[in-house]
């Protein structure tokens, strides 16, 4: 990470609330990913042009490159796949709920570069971080995130084969276009979760280790009432 990517990392940390901070120590291309959603969202909450316009400037820092070798296979969603598989009732009700309005997948993917300039509108400082960031984003950069993006319909499940390197940190993120929450699980070759959570309208990050060269099971599970789209990440 180059000194300003530094610099503007630290901002993003501190101006997440303590308990965001103490879950986002992660330093990888989908952790700065994660981060930079999270922090974009943080920042329309509460009015934080400096937090929008740091979390955009961190996801523009990230390339994405069309991933290779992974499959896909969608089906029809049984409402078990999940340890904490929360009841029917209430992933309805958690879709109704969440929060709209806001998409991570728009940020990731640099589609939210003429929102952030409305937001850094009036403050010269902020408005030439944005530039920067678009003209990084335009000239290209080298290395980055493997990513696909997916259309997810209410009550189906995607499930991903993805292979990752022995010995090597392993990132999985997660990032959806606003319409409603998901659910994951990322599991080994054994079927042993590594990582889940029933639900969130939040973006969806996981950090591993595996032991050897081996492919991981994500499951994707729409919580949404409508068809949503999401981005999957990996280092």
């Amino acid at each position: 990470m180059n000194p300003s990517l530094a610099l503007i990392a630290a901002l993003a940390l501190a101006a997440l609330p303590p308990a965001a901070r103490a879950e986002e120590a992660a330093t990888g291309k989908v952790g700065t990913l994660n981060l930079a959603a999270r922090l974009y969202a943080h920042a329309l909450a509460t009015d934080d042009a400096l937090a929008a316009v740091t979390a955009f400037r961190l996801a523009s820092g990230v390339a994405l490159r069309q991933a290779d070798g992974w499959s896909r296979s969608t089906e029809t969603a049984t409402g078990t796949e999940l340890p904490g598989e929360p009841a029917p009732a209430d992933t309805a009700q958690a879709g109704k709920d969440a929060a709209r309005g806001f998409s991570a997948l728009a940020l990731i993917t640099g589609q939210a570069a003429e929102s952030t300039r409305e937001i850094a509108a009036g403050d010269d400082e902020l408005a030439l971080m944005v530039e920067d960031a678009v003209a990084d984003t335009a000239r290209g950069r080298i290395g980055g995130a493997n990513q696909a993006v997916a259309t997810l319909a209410p009550g189906k499940k995607d499930i991903w084969e993805i292979p990752f390197a022995g010995q090597e940190q392993a990132e999985i993120g997660i990032f959806g276009d606003g319409s409603g929450g998901l659910g994951w699980m990322v599991a080994d070759a054994q079927g042993v979760p590594v990582c889940v959570d029933p639900y969130s309208d939040q973006p969806l990050y996981c950090s591993f280790t595996p032991a050897e060269n081996a492919f991981y099971t994500v499951t994707v599970i729409s919580r949404a009432d409508v068809d949503g789209q999401y981005l999957l990440a990996t280092n």
